[in-house]
């Protein structure tokens, strides 16, 4: 029967080889550290985009849901008023008078039919 011998914790000097096998692996790990540093950085700029968007959209919608309105095109009847001097607008969908205004030195003057013969 072969006795065990005791061991201690010592240093070891690498030989060539095992210094090159070591150094390969590093490279390549650091390689892929890097590459997978590179990734998550693009993840976390894919979903802070994604956050940021989902943030504005809900603030929009929070903002809505407070006032109760928001700004929208809305189609519109301008009627001038010579007799009066006034230029009104009205909404289309509601007939609400939206604005109403003294005519400018240009309104005033009543626009000419234009188009036909005898106007050329």
């Amino acid at each position: 029967m072969s006795e065990s011998l005791p061991t201690m914790y010592l240093k070891y000097a690498f030989t060539e080889d095992e210094l090159k096998e070591i150094s390969g692996a590093t490279a390549r790990d650091i390689d892929a550290l890097s590459s997978m540093r590179d990734d998550k950085k693009a993840a976390m700029s894919d979903f802070n985009g994604r956050i940021d968007r989902l943030e504005a959209k809900t603030k929009a919608a929070a903002a809505k849901t407070l006032t109760g309105y928001e700004y929208r095109e809305i189609e519109v009847e301008v009627i001038k008023d010579y007799g009066g001097k006034q230029v009104r607008t009205h909404r289309i969908d509601t007939g609400e008078l939206v604005d109403e205004r003294p005519m400018t030195d240009d309104e005033l003057q009543m626009e000419l039919p234009t188009g036909g013969k005898g106007n050329e």
